[in-house]
């Protein structure tokens, strides 16, 4: 399935009256009531749970004026400017990183964000780079779950086209106006009312302060500085995201997979390019400088040989650690069909070596839960005559899928066991 038609669905796919009357409780599962008393967010069956079972640690963050954050002007689900929230997340990463070497307990480093919290992973590593953060080389992967890296859908209204022509008097003279936002039908009721009933959950109108500055956060989230060092930092990449959301737009996880992929194409390309002028020129030269040149080549060759041993050395070092043998139980209720179903693709990933992809390579590949697109790509590190393809070591995996159930809220809703199991799976698969 091609790019235009992954996210199409009919108006028969549109099953919100089937969970009208029903509720989603993490121990009684769907239902129309459960004996579990006052609903709570719930341990038990959730995403941390199945992550420290398979052997990961799980640290979270609220960000500013959420949860239990403090606040720009006291003012809860607010913030200022948007690169106050990157600031903070890469803050507290820092924070954890200097706690964990002190301890002699740093590990390799999964970012995950989820909703808003995906833009602000990815605009992450725009400043772990442009501040040269010595601990950036134990960042080893980047999950997206819902990100907001794409809201053109959402604002395709009138009502809100004519809030962004009028953004910036609205963020100078009336930051905290609140507006309703049109548009949206919940798929799952119980997830609002979970939401009114979360003391720690904002469920009021919108800011339009906020609003604004989530929209110039993602409009830049993408840009191609932010792509480029993603890109340099050779780690694995998982894009989780439901074709029926309605929070986010469903085609930034297209766009960012297509974007990442023709960066390395190019890059490539202009590898490919550079190391053919320099054959042509070396071609041109007597023999006495041939000679030359090829000592000084074979001298500088060995070097440069020896510190990508070093650095491929290190890192397997460093993934070493993230192993647990002992550990890789998968918790989710479909384990087992879901377990045979992943395994016919989890593995299966389309080298990109620079050319044009054509054909399948393109297209989406159907499963079970969707539609995915599994790339990988020579990590910067290795040397560039490797040709071992089975090791997964020497290769940056790339991983997008497209759910054909869910919404938003992935990890709170009826099949996010099932979701949760294809994210540990993955990670299982690359890091172990």
């Amino acid at each position: 399935m091609d790019d235009n038609n992954v996210l199409l669905f009919t108006e028969s796919d549109k099953d919100n009256d089937v969970y009208k009357n029903l509720y989603y409780c993490s121990k009684c599962g769907l239902s129309k009531y459960c004996n579990c008393g006052k609903r709570t967010m719930s341990y038990e069956n959730s995403w941390i749970q199945s992550l420290n079972v398979n052997g990961y640690t799980f640290c979270g963050i609220d960000n500013q004026s959420h949860g239990l954050s403090e606040a720009s002007r006291n003012e809860r689900c607010f913030v200022e400017d948007f690169e106050n929230f990157v600031a903070d997340a890469v803050q507290a990463l820092e924070i954890f990183v200097n706690e964990w070497k002190a301890k002699n307990e740093l590990k390799p480093i999964i970012l995950m964000g989820t909703s808003m919290g995906g833009c602000i992973a990815v605009k992450m590593f725009e400043r772990i780079y442009d501040e040269k953060k010595e601990w950036r080389k134990y960042i080893k992967g980047l999950a997206l779950i819902s990100p907001m890296i794409s809201i053109e859908k959402q604002t395709s209204t009138l009502f809100n086209k004519m809030l962004i022509g009028l953004g910036y008097i609205l963020k100078n003279f009336f930051p905290l106006y609140k507006f309703k936002v049109l548009g949206r039908t919940l798929k799952y009721p119980w997830v609002k009312l979970d939401d009114d009933t979360d003391p720690y959950h904002y469920h009021e109108e919108l800011k339009a302060g906020m609003a604004l500055e989530c929209l110039f956060g993602t409009y830049s989230c993408m840009k191609s500085k932010i792509l480029k060092y993603i890109d340099e930092s050779d780690i694995d990449i998982i894009v989780l995201q439901s074709k029926y959301d309605n929070i986010v737009d469903p085609t930034g996880s297209v766009n960012f997979v297509n974007k990442m992929v023709n960066i390395y194409n190019k890059k490539e390309e202009d590898d490919s390019n550079n190391n053919e002028s320099n054959n042509n020129n070396n071609n041109n030269n007597n023999s006495n400088n041939n000679k030359n040149n090829n000592d000084h080549i074979n001298k500088a060759g060995n070097i440069k040989s020896h510190i990508h041993s070093n650095n491929i050395k290190n890192n397997e070092n460093i993934s070493e650690t993230i192993k647990s043998e002992d550990d890789k139980n998968l918790i989710s209720n479909k384990s087992n069909s879901l377990s045979n179903q992943t395994c016919k693709y989890e593995k299966d990933y389309i080298i990109l070596s620079g050319k044009e992809l054509k054909g399948d390579d393109i297209l989406w590949k159907p499963c079970d839960h969707g539609h995915y697109k599994n790339y990988k790509r020579k990590k910067n590190s290795t040397k560039s005559d490797l040709k071992n393809e089975k090791d997964k070591n020497n290769y940056k995996h790339l991983s997008v899928h497209i759910l054909n159930y869910g919404s938003h809220k992935l990890s709170c809703e009826p099949d996010n066991k099932v979701t949760s199991s294809i994210f540990v799976d993955w990670l299982n698969n690359i890091f172990s």
